[in-house]
């Protein structure tokens, strides 16, 4: 992962994902994605319960991801 895009929810970070991706940062995993990939809600549940969640591995095909994945867990930083 090369960033993370820590704005808030609901103030526009879909301006954001759209204009990174055009810039050539691909993927760009957003709040949306976890409706639309149904498989990854079993590590969206472990990491809201404070269960552990290996988070190199899911965001290794990512290169930009928003705000929740900070939220989840502030040592992403660091992981990254």
């Amino acid at each position: 992962m090369k960033l993370i895009n820590v704005g808030l929810a609901r103030t526009g970070i879909t301006s954001p994902k759209a204009a990174l991706e055009t810039l050539g940062f691909s993927p760009v995993h957003h709040t949306f994605d976890l409706f639309s990939s149904p498989s990854d809600m079993d590590i969206w549940e472990n990491a809201f319960s404070g269960r552990p969640v290996n988070w190199r591995a899911f965001y290794a095909n990512y290169e930009v991801a928003d705000f929740t994945a900070f939220e989840t867990d502030g040592h992403l930083c660091a992981a990254s």
